[in-house]
């Protein structure tokens, strides 16, 4: 924001008018209620005897004092907000936006001239979020995205498994975000399906590409698309596309809130070849551990990728090509490999255009990608930590959060979704941990029945093994 900083009453009276009567504007002021000689209050109505309500600025009035004592005696000049010192960033986000919402009924105004800091925040508190993708790694890291700033994430790996999952559960959601290409139902077909559903016209449904072209563009918003973010997703530009929309959809703002302490892994980032660490440390929250998942999950797929291309390409099989070059652009994409997902891209754009396989480019990006994955190797095996100490967890005494959690389970109730996160809190580091997580999965994905028996065998493994580790928990 543009501040400018003034001492005392007289002061604010004296530069609010200079401002306005030489044709600038002011957005908002913030005041002290009480300062030496001219208040707060009565710097407000004589700003009011001067400036009508098309010019008086949104006012904010500041007090380390009693709030309700404020409110009270600024009752003749109604300020549009009160903020308690100390002020931390969130509430003065929260009450400037709400006030300017409120005043000029403008949901954008605060956020677009707002530097969006996603290391502090959280900017999605509780916003819900389906994403839609049949990359699980894609999904990975934009739900791990989501969650990082407040949101429920609820994942699908196909367009028709969406559309069931809003067709039961419409009002649940806030927003989708649709990968465009996809095997079967692909996120166009799945977004004119998700427009006839009850309660979802008006729901935002925000492409993601790995490379948007006209036509695609042309393609989205004829099947009913309210946006596009492009792959590997940027956090920042998630955030003001999700909280523009969400706003719009909802008629209010999305507070702010402060975010605690990150408890993210800070050990030392890798040197990996061809991988821009400053870039994926942002995009993942700094995640390192997440990091360390994806190469990994990389370094196992290259290979394999590679030599489907290579065998596609010499039988001329060249959708297929394209198929296995996008995937590829997509993961280089969000472990921060631009060169490589850029050269992916080449490949996929020179075979859906029925061009033959360039072998002089793809053997230079295969070497690269080697290179890679022999560098993740590495650093993955003297990255290894010991296993952590097994922590002790008395299911008996969550058996209530259980049996709340299988009701609603059975009745298909979303607020399931919150009692697993519950009970997987309290397992995490035990003996049951791997099996929260197989539960958590079954649930992520709206799959009650599933999420039962898994349920079930949580409760079944505790019981033969009581609280000492075992290789099946």
């Amino acid at each position: 924001w543009a501040a400018t900083g003034v001492e005392g009453g007289q002061a604010l009276v004296d530069a609010c008018l200079a401002r306005v009567v030489g044709g600038g504007q002011i957005d908002c002021i913030l005041l002290d209620w009480r300062m030496p000689g001219m208040d707060g209050i009565e710097a407000i109505a004589r700003l009011g005897d001067w400036l009508d309500t098309e010019r008086m600025p949104v006012v904010i009035m500041v007090t380390a004092y009693d709030r309700d004592a404020l409110i009270r005696a600024a009752a003749e000049v109604r300020p549009h907000g009160v903020l308690t010192k100390p002020v931390n960033p969130s509430a003065l986000f929260n009450t400037v936006n709400e006030a300017v919402y409120v005043e000029r009924h403008d949901l954008s105004q605060v956020i677009l001239g707002t530097r969006v800091d996603v290391s502090h925040s959280l900017w999605l508190k509780g916003a819900r979020v389906l994403v839609v993708d049949d990359s699980r790694m894609n999904l990975d890291v934009v739900s791990r995205i989501l969650v990082h700033e407040g949101a429920i994430a609820i994942c699908c790996e196909l367009g028709d498994e969406a559309v069931s999952v809003l067709a039961a559960n419409a009002a649940h959601f806030d927003a989708v975000l649709m990968d465009l290409q996809m095997p079967g139902m692909d996120g166009c077909e799945a977004t004119r399906a998700i427009r006839r559903l009850p309660g979802c016209r008006r729901l935002p449904v925000i492409a993601l590409t790995a490379g948007a072209t006209t036509t695609e563009k042309a393609r989205a918003d004829a099947a009913g698309m309210t946006g596009f973010l492009s792959k590997p997703v940027d956090p920042v530009r998630l955030v003001r596309t999700l909280r523009e929309q969400i706003e719009a959809n909802r008629g209010e703002p999305l507070p702010l809130h402060p975010r605690d302490a990150d408890s993210a892994d800070t050990g030392a980032w890798p040197e990996l070849p061809g991988i821009d660490i400053d870039a994926v440390r942002a995009r993942l929250g700094n995640d390192l551990a997440l990091f360390r998942q994806l190469m990994q999950a990389c370094a196992r797929e290259f290979a394999t990728v590679l030599d489907e291309i290579d065998t596609l390409a010499g039988r001329g099989e060249l959708p297929g090509v394209a198929d296995r070059a996008h995937k590829l652009h997509g993961q280089l994409g969000n472990i921060g490999a631009g060169e490589l997902a850029r050269l992916a891209g080449q490949i996929e754009r020179s075979a859906r255009a029925g061009r033959t396989l360039d072998r002089a480019l793809f053997e230079r990006f295969a070497s690269a990608v080697a290179r890679l994955g022999e560098a993740v190797s590495v650093w993955t095996a003297t990255a290894a930590t010991p296993a952590p100490a097994v922590a002790q967890v008395d299911l008996e005494r969550l058996e209530p959060l259980i049996a709340r959690l299988r009701r609603d389970l059975a009745d298909q109730k979303m607020s399931a979704l919150g009692l697993c996160d519950q009970l997987l809190r309290q397992l995490q580091g035990s003996a049951h941990d791997a099996a929260g997580q197989a539960l958590a999965q079954a649930v992520s994905g709206l799959r009650f029945k599933a999420a039962l028996r898994a349920l079930d065998a949580l409760v079944d493994t505790a019981g033969r093994t009581g609280e000492a580790p075992d290789d099946e928990a």
